[in-house]
């Protein structure tokens, strides 16, 4: 089945039942995100391990990040965090588009 043949199907739906399947599909969406970061997460925890990871220096962040950090943690995966005393708090992980 084709995407336009998906998309012409929702047009029989009514409004909640539109509303629903945008609920379910953000859900769907967000499990499956979850997952390729977990992925990405246990592969450059593996590199790691066994030495391919290069050190990398965070980077201070401006405008509305301002009092933040971002360093790489893969390709195209980016860490932002604070420091606060003597903890990391974690605010995201994604892809640059996504975070930034």
């Amino acid at each position: 089945m084709t995407f336009d043949k998906i998309v012409g199907l929702t047009d029989g739906l009514s409004l909640p039942q539109k509303e629903s399947l945008v609920e379910i599909l953000s859900k769907r969406l967000v499990e499956e995100r979850r997952m390729a970061l977990r992925k990405d997460i246990r592969d450059a925890n593996r590199e790691f391990k066994v030495g391919k990871c290069r050190a990398v220096t965070p980077a201070k962040l401006t405008g509305v990040l301002t009092g933040s950090w971002a360093c790489s943690a893969g390709y195209d995966l980016r860490v932002i965090f604070k420091l606060v005393k003597h903890a990391i708090i974690l605010q995201s992980i994604g892809t640059h588009d996504e975070v930034y």
